[in-house]
C-alpha cells in the first residue's frame, strides 16, 4: 500500500469507521496530509471570496460595522484606509492569516492533551502523535470551507459578507442573530462539523488513554467551555 492510498484510506475511515484509524495513528503518527488538506481547502475558499467579492461593498458593510460608534469623517477615513490597500494584498493577509492561525490553533490543542496525559499517566506519546490525532480529527472542518465555498460562488454580484460565509454555522442554520448580538460570534464561529470533529477527539483520546468517554469528553471539552462560556460572558456583560 502506497503512502497516498494508505492516507487516502485513513481518510476515508475517520469520517465512515474512525475506531479503525486511532490504532493505526497512535503507532505511527502522521501529520502532514492532514494538516495540508485543513490548510488548502480554507485557503482556496477564502482566495475564491477574495477574488469574486464586491471589494467596495465588503468596505462599506465593514466600516458600518466597526464603525457605529466613530463620527462620519472617522468612518470616511476608515473606509479611505481600507480602500487604500489593494484587494490581492488583504487576500493574502487572510490566507496567511488563516493558514498560521489554524496551525496554531491545532498545535495548542495537541499540546493541552499532551499535557494532560502526562499529568494524567506519564505516557511516552509523544507531541507528534498528539498533534496527528488532533489533525486528523479535524478533518470535518473541510467540510465547513466547501460549503462556504459553494456559498461564495453562489452569492450575487459577490455580494456576500464575512460573516456569512458559512451556510452552515448555527447561526445561520438556526438563529439568525444579527451582528449586534451578544450570541452572533459564538453561535456563527460553531456549526456541525465542529462538532463532529470535537465527538472524533473525544473517541480519539479515549481509545488511546483507555479512559471513558464520559472522562474523555470533560478533558477534551474543557478549553471549548471555558473559551466559549468566557466568550458568551463577556459578551453579554
Amino acid at each position: 500500500m502506497t503512502q497516498s492510498t494508505s492516507n487516502t484510506a485513513l481518510f476515508i475511515n475517520m469520517l465512515t469507521a474512525p475506531s479503525t484509524v486511532f490504532p493505526v495513528l497512535k503507532e505511527r503518527p502522521r501529520i502532514v496530509f492532514p494538516l495540508l488538506l485543513l490548510i488548502l481547502t480554507s485557503c482556496l475558499m477564502l482566495i475564491c471570496f477574495y477574488m469574486t467579492v464586491d471589494y467596495a461593498w465588503m468596505v462599506d458593510q465593514m466600516v458600518a460595522a466597526q464603525g457605529e460608534e466613530m463620527s462620519g469623517e472617522e468612518r470616511e477615513q476608515m473606509r479611505s484606509a481600507m480602500t487604500a490597500m489593494p484587494q490581492w494584498v488583504m487576500a493574502v493577509i487572510s490566507v496567511l492569516g488563516a493558514a498560521i492561525g489554524l496551525t496554531a490553533i491545532l498545535a495548542v490543542m495537541a499540546a493541552y492533551l499532551l499535557l494532560i496525559n502526562k499529568l494524567m499517566d506519564r505516557q511516552s506519546l509523544g507531541f507528534s502523535s498528539w498533534l496527528s490525532l488532533v489533525c486528523w480529527t479535524s478533518i470535518p472542518g473541510i467540510f465547513t470551507s466547501l460549503a462556504s465555498l459553494v456559498n461564495i460562488l453562489l452569492a450575487h454580484n459577490g455580494q456576500l459578507s464575512v460573516e456569512n460565509i458559512n451556510p452552515i454555522s448555527f447561526n445561520n442554520l438556526l438563529f439568525h442573530f444579527e451582528m449586534q448580538d451578544p450570541l452572533f460570534g459564538p453561535l456563527n464561529s460553531l456549526d456541525p462539523s465542529y462538532i463532529w470533529s470535537t465527538v472524533l477527539m473525544i473517541m480519539g483520546f479515549s481509545h488511546w488513554t483507555g479512559r471513558g468517554l464520559g472522562q474523555s469528553a470533560l478533558i477534551v471539552l474543557a478549553p471549548v467551555i471555558i473559551i466559549y462560556g468566557s466568550w458568551i460572558a463577556i459578551a453579554l456583560s
